[in-house]
């Protein structure tokens, strides 16, 4: 069997153990597979299937350590999923796939590096992933898949910013999100709990002055009640009472919070719509 055949076959066995859950013996086979195609890399540097074949399953291997917290090992392989997909857009920069994949890599490693304790690193690299899907959407700008891909990314960058106490830049991260799909619900349901996720730090922050967090706090009760009623205008599913999803409830009690369930309930006496909570 071709070296190459023999890889692919490899992998495709690992995946269906991966699905009956038998780790090791998955990252045995996937580990065979990347040994052979690291061979075949080294051999032949031109051949690019070889190249997108390899960083297919170092991703692979990367993400099951990422999973377990075995972050030293999961890094490096990230890294070397990274450098084959460089080397894959510079052959074929008009492929769309292939700069949402270095993407999508530059935001997985994000999560190794920044577990290891450098969150400056780690926001660098998801700024990088950012700009690799913005290609992908210039590229294709319908597909559904990128634009997921890319918001999913703003997310990321949105809860390290807020890990490094970076409240600016994490707003500004979910805003990039919003910019790219300013009619999607769900989009603006999770930058409302994103708002709600920063009052909770703030309200746990000691090392800043009282007055100083209250201000913040307000700010951002403010914006998330905005970002509520914003994915509730473009079709988010609502009962009457705003008080029946957990999302916000760190708001409950709140003027900002309280006045928009006020105002809701008075306009809505009947709604029956079952929440997602």
């Amino acid at each position: 069997m071709h070296a190459g055949s023999l890889a692919q076959s490899l992998n495709n066995l690992a995946g269906a153990l991966r699905r009956a859950e038998d780790e090791a013996r998955t990252l045995e086979l996937c580990d065979e597979a990347r040994e052979i195609l690291e061979r075949l890399v080294a051999q032949y540097p031109d051949t690019l299937s070889n190249k997108l074949q390899l960083a297919t399953i170092s991703n692979q291997i990367a993400l099951t350590y990422d999973q377990r917290g075995e972050y030293a090992f999961a890094e490096p392989l990230y890294r070397r999923a990274i450098e084959l997909l460089r080397e894959l857009v510079a052959a074929a920069p008009d492929d769309a796939i292939l700069w949402s994949r270095l993407g999508q890599s530059l935001a997985n490693v994000a999560s190794p590096v920044g577990h290891q304790g450098d969150l400056d690193a780690a926001i660098a690299l998801v700024h990088e992933g950012i700009d690799a899907q913005a290609k992908a959407r210039e590229r294709v700008p319908d597909n559904a898949e990128f634009l997921s891909a890319y918001i999913g990314h703003c997310q990321m960058l949105s809860v390290i910013c807020r890990e490094k106490g970076d409240w600016a830049a994490s707003d500004a991260a979910f805003d990039l999100a919003i910019a790219a799909a300013p009619k999607d619900a769900r989009v603006r349901w999770n930058a409302m709990r994103a708002c709600v996720a920063l009052v909770e730090k703030l309200r746990a922050d000691t090392d800043l002055e009282g007055g100083e967090r209250e201000r913040l706090i307000d700010d951002y009760v403010d914006r998330a009640v905005a970002h509520m009623r914003h994915s509730i205008e473009l079709g988010r599913p609502v009962k009457a009472d705003l008080h029946e999803f957990q999302d916000p409830k760190p708001l409950y009690g709140t003027p900002a919070f309280e006045r928009y369930a006020a105002e809701w309930l008075l306009a809505h006496p009947a709604t029956a719509t079952p929440p997602n909570k």
